[in-house]
């Protein structure tokens, strides 16, 4: 009886297994997040069911008990010092659940922690590893299918991120360390299989996947696995001093590396490398968008860690430090990434979440087995080339892992596959040892055993089932369309999500205030069923901040959810207004150096300006204008190469009409040179101009667009009008006779055109 339960538990533990290495090619677009979502759900689920079957192994069989070994311990000491960090931080709630998008937080690490135990404890034959180790590298295959597929740009496929592979794990990033470890994997197989024809089938996967790290374009992925590279050729060289062969081919492993890096750099100018994937590994520089960006995050995490440097924020709660520190170069116009939950560096969201602490130990889970194994490398005989080349292949590993870290942050589908990696360097390189008196008797694990299996099925239905199922409906009521479908019906699947309760609703309130807001914004009064709905999503903001009160970004989408729906009711305009500015000062707090925070308090203002205009009260217009212009100014002087910034500042003296303000405007973006003559920006301030019955202004950017676009029909026209109207004949013909140039219709409307200017019909009598 004991064999069959025996036979059953490690035969649901294998196929779990399988599953979760199986998992990261899995996406299902009906989820919310489904890069995220769809293997975090399943593994959650999978390691649940494999956790009953551990313990009935450990029932039936001593043979599993979990062993004692410093990465259990430096992996158990990294959570309960998480654990302790994040019930001093400012959102247990959100660090233990962790948010849809990333999927991470304590609940998933204690997931993590049972499935390191379960494959260290029953995982046990070198066979059995290096079958797995096969199966996962056969599923990899499925993702390098895949990504060689959206290389060659097959139509079928997942879309890439713009021109970088990432298969379906929606992150180029992502997809370049989940390589990283199948190549450190492939390596492993190599050295313990004696077929020619599989290490010919492992040495073609490892080159395989070096191609595929180069199409991500991920830089720090490339740079970590040419440090891999060299680490393991120099460690090779040092262990093998009498081998004149190895020697060489150690020397030729580097010589190689800095051929490749020489080549890209000699012809990074090159039209080959420009047009290709290697364009953006090619030109590395520390004055590009992205390394300022960078940069600039990092600079705040090491705020963040030096305020709180023993046990850190907690986890999840990155963002906060982040909106603290909020650094004005981010923001550079309106379609900036600012919103930052990590810092895109392991080393420092580690610190920042778990303090010195927390980094201690988890750099310890991570270099422990290379620290172990490294000890030994110079003492081994020239007989023991296995053990040797397992030192070289783990230092080298460790190297090319921990460089791609200071680049990029952790998903699912990585923390997956780096603790099976790790697990399987613990079960067969790293000392064991029995737990002995911890070990409870085999009464109290029957006991557990049961108390879970009752458990498990409404465990399983409110960790996982159930946030699963909301999800889907969250998913679906976002993707509804309201020109095609009933907005009202759309709204009842929104208010059918925020009744569940699950975690998650912080990110669908958000989502769904902003989906309101685009159909109310600009519409003017509204009819009483649509201010019934608007009324209701007031309420589930006010929810919001009060749930979250140390996130910036919920304070600040709500209060430009009262800016863009002011004027939904005639009865509440100034109130709604007053509403958005009641939320300043906090916000301010949160976030003082952040543009938007300022931006949209002057928002606020300017629109109380003209309320109080309209209404004839020049005395609260003036004090509102006088903050609006504060306010605009202070977002200039936070980041002053941001148009977007100056803008505002023209749509209040436009507003007010104060053409000397606006002159001085003009040339102070000149002398600081801001790009306000482009493309982009010149129509806007025609618009702006044009709105506010500015004609001077209005033909002063006019002549500005055609000198920039004088091929454009419309900048001609625009022009041309401006001229008629004001009055200058001579100049509107001239422009009239240069619109006949663009030919077709535009001859025959630019004919009549001059005829009625010759006739006086555009000038004012």
């Amino acid at each position: 009886m004991r064999e069959t339960w025996k036979k059953v538990g490690l035969y649901t533990i294998y196929i779990g297994i399988g599953l979760i290495l199986f998992s990261p090619i899995l996406v299902d677009n009906h989820l919310f997040f489904p890069f995220i979502t769809t293997k975090l759900f399943l593994f959650r689920i999978v390691v649940e069911i494999l956790l009953l079957a551990f313990l009935v192994l450990n029932v039936v069989s001593e043979e599993y008990r979990p062993k004692r070994n410093w990465l259990l311990l430096f992996l158990l000491g990294f959570i309960a010092a998480a654990f302790i960090s994040s019930l001093l931080g400012h959102n247990f709630y959100l660090s233990f659940w962790g948010d849809m998008e990333r999927g991470e937080g304590l609940n998933l690490w204690l997931h993590l922690l049972a499935f390191f135990v379960i494959l260290t404890s029953t995982v046990k034959t070198r066979t059995a590893w290096l079958a797995l180790l096969d199966f996962s590298l056969g599923s990899s295959l499925l993702l390098g299918l895949f990504g060689l597929g959206q290389a060659l740009h097959l139509k079928a496929l997942l879309a890439t991120s713009g021109s970088r592979v990432d298969a379906t794990l929606g992150n180029p990033a992502f997809f370049a360390t989940y390589l990283l470890l199948h190549i450190a994997m492939a390596l492993f197989l190599i050295l313990h299989r004696e077929s020619k024809i599989a290490r010919i089938y492992y040495a073609g996967v490892i080159f395989f996947y070096t191609f595929l790290i180069f199409t991500t374009q991920t830089r720090g992925a490339v740079v970590g696995l040419a440090a891999g590279i060299i680490t393991s050729a120099i460690l090779l060289a040092i262990s093998s001093e009498e081998n004149q062969k190895l020697r060489r081919l150690s020397a030729g492993l580097i010589l190689a590396v800095v051929l490749v890096t020489g080549l890209l750099w000699g012809f990074r100018q090159s039209n080959f490398v420009k047009t290709s994937f290697l364009a953006r590994i090619a030109n590395v520089s520390p004055e590009s968008r992205t390394a300022q960006t960078r940069l600039a995050t990092w600079r705040a995490a090491l705020k963040g860690i030096k305020e709180k440097p023993i046990l850190g924020w907690g986890f999840e709660n990155f963002e906060v430090v982040f909106n603290k520190n909020f650094p004005p170069i981010i923001y550079e116009d309106e379609g900036s990434q600012v919103w930052f939950d990590r810092a895109h560096n392991v080393i420092l969201d580690r610190a920042v979440s778990t303090g010195i602490v927390g980094i201690g130990l988890f750099l310890a889970f991570l270099l422990y087995p290379t620290y172990y194994l490294l000890r030994y490398v110079r003492r081994l005989p020239e007989s023991d080339s296995e053990m040797r080349s397992a030192v070289i292949i783990a230092c080298g590993f460790t190297v090319a892992y921990l460089i791609q870290d200071l680049f990029i942050f952790e998903s699912i589908a990585i923390y997956m596959i780096l603790f099976f990696f790790l697990a399987f360097l613990s079960s067969q390189y790293l000392p064991q040892k029995n737990l002995g008196r911890l070990v409870l008797p085999r009464w109290a694990i029957l006991g557990c055993a049961i108390v879970y299996a009752v458990t498990l099925g409404p465990l399983v239905w409110q960790i996982n089932l159930r946030p699963l199922v909301v999800n889907i409906a969250a998913a679906a009521a976002l993707r509804s369309d309201p020109e095609k479908e009933d907005f009202f019906v759309i709204v009842d699947q929104f208010k059918k999500v925020l009744g569940q309760g699950t975690y998650g609703q912080q990110e669908y309130r958000l989502q769904y205030i902003e989906f309101v807001d685009q159909q109310f914004a600009n519409s003017g009064e509204l009819y009483p069923e649509a201010l019934e709905t608007l009324k209701y999503f007031d309420t589930e903001a006010q929810k919001q901040i009060e749930e979250a009160p140390e996130n910036a970004k919920g304070w600040l989408l709500i209060m430009r959810h009262y800016n863009y729906t002011f004027a939904a009711d005639s009865k509440t305009r100034i109130e709604r207004l007053q509403k958005a500015l009641s939320l300043y000062p906090r916000l301010a707090a949160l976030s003082p150096t952040r543009p938007q925070v300022h931006q949209e308090a002057g928002y606020s203002h300017l629109y109380l300006y003209r309320e109080y205009k309209n209404a004839g009260d020049q005395e609260k217009a003036m004090a509102e204008y006088q903050l609006a212009e504060e306010l605009f100014k202070k977002t200039v002087e936070l980041n002053p190469r941001v148009v977007e910034s100056y803008l505002n500042l023209a749509m209040l003296y436009l507003n007010s009409g104060e053409d000397d303000k606006f002159e001085k405007l003009i040339a102070l973006m000149d002398e600081r040179e801001v790009g306000f003559r482009s493309g982009v920006y010149l129509p806007r301030l025609v618009s702006l101009a044009r709105s506010n019955d500015r004609l001077n202004w209005f033909g002063f950017f006019n002549e500005e667009l055609v000198k920039l676009q004088p091929d454009d029909p419309q900048a001609w026209i625009n022009l041309a009008v401006f001229y008629a109207t004001s009055g200058n004949r001579a100049k509107a013909i001239e422009t009239g006779e240069r619109i006949k140039q663009f030919g077709g219709e535009y001859v025959i409307q630019a004919e009549t055109f001059i005829a009625n200017v010759k006739a006086g019909n555009y000038e004012k009598k």
